[in-house]
């Protein structure tokens, strides 16, 4: 009984594995007087109930660029409700009127309120395994000191799942291209594993050295493989 219940459990994860789990909105809009951008992704396969559809997000103020971990549910179909989060703690509370045009909606911490208005700007979904995705930046969660990632994704009729085909590195200060990573060189899907999209590629530091990991599909799990700031060049290149 056991080993039916495991796998069918397989057979299921495996369905919704080649249909695609990202459906992710994307947002340019202003929050407290300042200008932002958003990326919120619904995750229905994460979630225990259709009326309360789990939501994974970031966001970041565009004259900081330090992003910002959402959290939270929408509710019946009509209410977002996110919680914003610093170092793993809840800060602030995020709510919108939901529809899946522009947004309007309220942060509030405390007896502190200030409006929110979102304007769409993007659509990435592979839900449908026959859709065709143009090239749409996606936010990723983890940034250097200076410097900041974007995602590059798309997806060709023929692929079954969305791809991260290429990774911006921003400055944080101007917002410039400061390199742009594609992917050719690598023929398996990349950045597709994590199912938090804003995770499949982190920026780290280990030992002063700058380290982008970026995940690929390889079986099941996935693996990732890393690229390193190389000081002379002046550029991530390939960790060998």
């Amino acid at each position: 009984m056991n080993k039916l219940i495991v796998t069918a459990f397989f057979i299921l994860f495996s369905l919704y594995a080649k249909a695609g789990w990202y459906e992710v909105y994307t947002y340019d809009g202003v929050l407290a007087g300042k200008k932002v951008h958003f990326s919120l992704q619904f995750r229905e396969i994460n979630s225990t109930s259709k009326d309360s559809i789990l939501v994974t997000g970031i966001y970041k103020y565009n004259h900081i660029n330090e992003p910002i971990k959402l959290r939270g549910f929408l509710i019946n179909n009509d209410s977002l409700k996110l919680q914003e989060y610093h170092n793993e703690e809840s800060f602030a509370d995020i709510t919108f009127k939901w529809n899946k045009g522009d947004l309007v909606g309220l942060w509030e911490k405390m007896q502190r309120k200030y409006s929110v208005k979102l304007k769409n700007v993007g659509r990435l979904t592979d839900l449908d395994a026959d859709n065709r995705i143009p090239p749409t930046e996606i936010l990723m969660s983890t940034c250097f000191d200076n410097e900041y990632l974007v995602g590059v994704y798309e997806k060709s009729q023929s692929d079954d799942r969305a791809r991260m085909v290429g990774l911006s590195v921003k400055s944080k200060k101007s917002n410039i291209v400061l390199q742009r990573i594609n992917f050719d060189f690598e023929e398996r899907p990349i950045g597709n594993v994590m199912t938090v999209i804003f995770e499949n590629a982190i920026a780290d530091k280990y030992k002063r050295v700058k380290m982008i990991e970026v995940t690929v599909d390889d079986g099941r799990m996935g693996e990732s493989f890393f690229m390193k700031f190389d000081e002379q060049e002046n550029k991530f290149i390939m960790d060998n």
